[in-house]
Formats: C-alpha cells, structure tokens, sequence
C-alpha cells in the first residue's frame, strides 16, 4: 500500500490546503503528523517573563480543531514534540515511506528543515499561505518590485481566483507506529484579564468571525474608515491569527469577500481587505527574494545604522514602562493579551527604532514572542519598513507619537484603558 505523511506546519486546515489533497490523491495512506519544536533556551528575549503564553494557548486551540476535523473522516493527527528532521526521517523509515507533502515556507529555519529532510526523502512542497499563486505572478521572483505599490498594479491587473480545493469527507489514514504524543490540554484558567478581545484557535472560531465580520455585522463595509481603531472587536477583520496559524487561507477569505460583494455590494472598504490580504502575501514574496537579508541589521537595503544595546532601556519597551502613555498603552495590551492593533504596532516600532535607537531586531524578536497572529514574513518585513531599511521608498518612517495619541485616542479612552 501506498503511504505518505502529510506534515503540518503553518497550514492547520484540511479545506483549500493543496498540500492534503494531492496527497489524498496520489497515495492510498495518509499518515497526519505536527511536530512542535523545542524552544530555544539560549534566546535571551525568552528570558523576560510573562504571565500567559497566549501564542501557545491559541496553537493548541488550533491543534485540537484540526484534530476534531480529521477525526469526523475516520483519520488521526499524530502529535511530536523536538527535531523536525529526525523525527520524520524515523517515521519514514519505520513505515517505509519515501515521500513527504508539506505547505512551502520560505524562512531560513524552515528552509534548513527541508534542506536536511531533502536529502533524504522526497519532499512536495506547497504553496498554501498566499492569496496569488507564485505561479500566477506577471513577473520573476527575482524581479519583484522592491516597492508595494509596484507589486500591486502589476498583480491585480489578470489575478483571477482559481477553485478552491475541497477535501473529502472519509479518509484512509491509520496511527503511525513511532508513538506519538497526545496533544496538551488546553488551559483551563486561560482568561485575557480585562482584555475586550478574545481569540479562540481553529478552522470553525475562523469561520465564524469572517460569518460575523462579513454577513452578520456587516463592519467589512466600514472597515477603511475604522481600520485605526484601538479599542473593540470590530474595528477591523480580526482575520490575521487563523491566517498566521493556516486554519483559513486568504483564498477562502476572498472567496467569502466576493461572495459578501455580490449580495451587498462593493466599497473602497471591501477593496482595502484584498489590499491588505495582497501586503500580506508581498511580503512573502519579499522573503522567497532576499532571503536571510530579513533578519539582517541593514536590512534588504543594506543600509547600516548605530543601534543602543540598553537592555534596561528595551525591557521598559517590553513591559509597557517607558513613560511615553500611547507606547506603554499598546505594549501592555501586548503583554495582557497577545494582541495589538496595526495602528499601536507602527506607533511603537517607530518609538522603538526613532526614539530609543534601539535594533529595530529587538523589537522584532519580542513581537515573535508574544503575538498571537505571529507571522514571520509580515514581522520582519513590517519592522524593516518602519526602521527605514526594507522595503520603504522613504528613508525612515518616524512618527510623531504625541501626535499620533491626539489622532487615534483624542478622548484617552485607550490609554486610560490600559494604564489605570
């Protein structure tokens, strides 16, 4: 017979995921497997403590979901926890499997987990966490715009929505023999404090915010015009944690927006949403083009600047003490809840990187550890074009931070919010 391993990485869904139909496709067995890597101890940003782990908290939320799922069609999700490589290369020995499909990422430590397991096995790789295709770009991806704006015009001109991929409601899976691990328990003291948000993990918390974003409120109509807001659910989509975690791909997203467009009509609102969903993938395309030079200093500009090494100074910035109300605001609501507005994000990147003079990598790496909707690609893409060496026309994007709190919070609701 025929077997295979489907391996999840960021892709944590069965519909409109490439990667577990071909391989429902092409092979008799399918054997679901999730590998959790080992934290890394000698990271120093891992040594500031927080008191709840509300990136953790929602994986494992996602984790149970997708189990939920496989487990209607008759399949199993086999749980592992330390090295990627080994750990599927003992698998595909004990079952004799010579072929491996997983979603495509395009970071250097996901990239050396396939090099190791390439040399080995065949690995199919997907592309599953984009909205276009790279096989429907007008271009190379060595001649991709070093500017959005480029990329856009050119990629909205012919992109047409292919059919999403559908998945079937039985499947031929059995337990693997290498034991695996149940999946941890989810936390049952889990709250967000005073935090008016809550994410919960998983395909079907997915599909409800876009059924209530899209069809029941109706706030997608509106969303241009609130995007900036600080405080609620509604003042934007609230897409980006299932979309970091795979439980909905940007493809089902606009498929429900055209759908949304049909019946209520479109706007410069229901425009902006495929926008961002576009800065989303360029930033991808960003990654897949410069590669390492995303996590370099000088950025994909090669530009080289004087950085503070403060770490008393940085480790105010992380826990909301720096004096500067608007920044302490949006740092606690980071620490509390995993979870920051784009407006409090660009704010305090830009205090960070224009204010203390700090590596704009710092800032980088704490954002890893703590947002909910981490994504490697919109992180470092993001934090180089506020630090002025990415992919930014404009030498350095400083804000006015007072001036920001009078646009944003005139009232000082959000400040207030968070700092009494």
């Amino acid at each position: 017979m025929r077997s295979t391993i489907v391996w999840f990485r960021n892709d944590l869904r069965l519909h409109d995921n490439e990667t577990v139909t071909r391989a429902l496709e092409e092979n008799e067995e399918v054997c679901f497997v999730y590998i959790k890597p080992k934290e890394n101890q000698n990271n120093p940003i891992a040594a500031i403590a927080y008191p709840f782990r509300h990136q953790e908290q929602f994986r494992l939320e996602c984790l149970h979901d997708l189990q939920s799922q496989l487990s209607k069609r008759g399949a199993v999700l086999n749980y592992y926890e330390g090295n990627a490589p080994d750990i599927l290369m003992s698998l595909c020995d004990k079952h004799h499997i010579s072929t491996i499909y997983t979603g495509a990422e395009y970071a250097h430590d996901e990239l050396k987990e396939e090099a190791a397991l390439s040399q080995h096995i065949t690995l199919k790789r997907y592309h599953t966490s984009t909205l276009v295709h790279p096989q429907q770009l007008p271009f190379e991806i060595s001649k991709l715009p070093d500017v959005f704006t480029s990329f856009r015009n050119n990629v909205e001109k012919g992109f047409q929505l292919t059919p999403l991929f559908r998945v079937p409601e039985q499947i031929q899976s059995h337990q693997l023999s290498l034991m695996s691990t149940a999946i941890p328990p989810l936390s049952s003291n889990h709250t967000n404090n005073k935090h008016d948000i809550h994410f919960k993990g998983g395909r079907a918390a997915a599909l409800q915010r876009i059924q209530h974003y899209f069809f029941d409120s109706k706030c997608i109509s509106r969303y241009k015009q609130t995007r900036n807001g600080l405080l609620g659910m509604d003042y934007s989509s609230k897409f980006s944690p299932w979309l970091s975690a795979g439980c909905i791909s940007p493809r089902e997203i606009y498929a429900q927006l055209l759908r949304y467009e049909q019946q209520y009509g479109s706007n410069e609102s229901t425009y902006w949403l495929k926008f961002e969903l576009l800065w989303r993938d360029y930033f991808r395309y960003v990654m897949m083009k410069y590669g390492n030079r995303l996590f370099y200093a000088s950025g994909i500009r090669n530009i080289s600047g004087q950085y503070s090494i403060d770490w008393n100074l940085f480790n105010k910035w992380c826990i909301g003490n720096t004096g500067e109300p608007f920044v302490d605001a949006n740092m606690r609501e980071l620490w509390h809840s995993g979870f920051m507005s784009n407006r409090g994000r660009q704010n305090v990147a830009s205090y960070l990187v224009h204010d203390l003079h700090i590596d704009w990598r710092w800032g980088a790496a704490w954002f890893e550890r703590l947002l909910i909707d981490y994504d490697v690609y919109s992180n470092y893409g993001n934090w180089q074009y506020v630090a002025g060496v990415g992919n930014d026309p404009r030498e350095g994007r400083k804000f006015n931070i007072k001036r920001q709190q009078e646009m944003y919070d005139a009232e000082g609701a959000y400040v207030d919010y968070w700092l009494k």
